[in-house]
C-alpha cells in the first residue's frame, strides 16, 4: 500500500528531524526494506546532520555506502559520512571521504558532490 509506505517514510523522517532518540531502534530495521527510500529515510533520519547524527551510525552507513544496490541510498550514506565529519573532525573520516571522492573508480555522481 503506497499510503502506508508514504506514512512509514515520514514517520522515519520526523524521528530524525525531531531527533528522538528514544525511536532510533525503531528506525534500523528499515535499513535493510526492501523498498529503495525507507532505507534512504532511514540513514537519513540515523546519519544525518539535520537527523541524529549518531557515532556508532557512522560505521553502518560506510558498509551502506559500500554495499546498497541504489544510488540515492549510497548517497544519503555518503552525505552522513560528511556531516559526521562535519561535526567532529574525525580526520580518518576526512580521509576516507576524500579517497572516496577522488577514486576514478567511483562514478561521476560520487565525484562531483
Amino acid at each position: 500500500d503506497l499510503d502506508l509506505h508514504g506514512e512509514i517514510g515520514s514517520a522515519i523522517a520526523r524521528v530524525g528531524k525531531q531527533c528522538i532518540e528514544e525511536l532510533k531502534e525503531e528506525v534500523y530495521p528499515y535499513l535493510n526494506d526492501i523498498f529503495w527510500e525507507l532505507r534512504q529515510a532511514a540513514v537519513r533520519a540515523l546519519g544525518s546532520c539535520n537527523g541524529l547524527q549518531l557515532p556508532e551510525f557512522r560505521d553502518v552507513a560506510y558498509k551502506i555506502w559500500l554495499n546498497d544496490s541504489h544510488s540515492d541510498v549510497r548517497a544519503a550514506a555518503l552525505s552522513a559520512w560528511a556531516g559526521y565529519y562535519d561535526h567532529t573532525k574525525n580526520p580518518f573520516v576526512l580521509k576516507t571521504l576524500y579517497n572516496i571522492f577522488v577514486s576514478e573508480e567511483q562514478p561521476a555522481w560520487v565525484r562531483v558532490n
